[in-house]
């Protein structure tokens, strides 16, 4: 459980500012349109 909080501390960190981004709060995920992923994409 630790380490599951841990990763999701970093990824809400690593996230959270980005426009287009949201946490689906039922299905645990990062939602975002598909030019929002193709751009984040591009960044990293």
């Amino acid at each position: 459980m630790k380490t599951l909080k841990n990763h999701f501390t970093e990824a809400y960190d690593l996230f959270h500012h980005l426009t287009g981004l949201t946490w689906n709060l039922i299905t645990r995920k990062f939602e975002a349109e598909e030019k929002v992923w193709q751009d984040f994409i591009k960044v990293c």
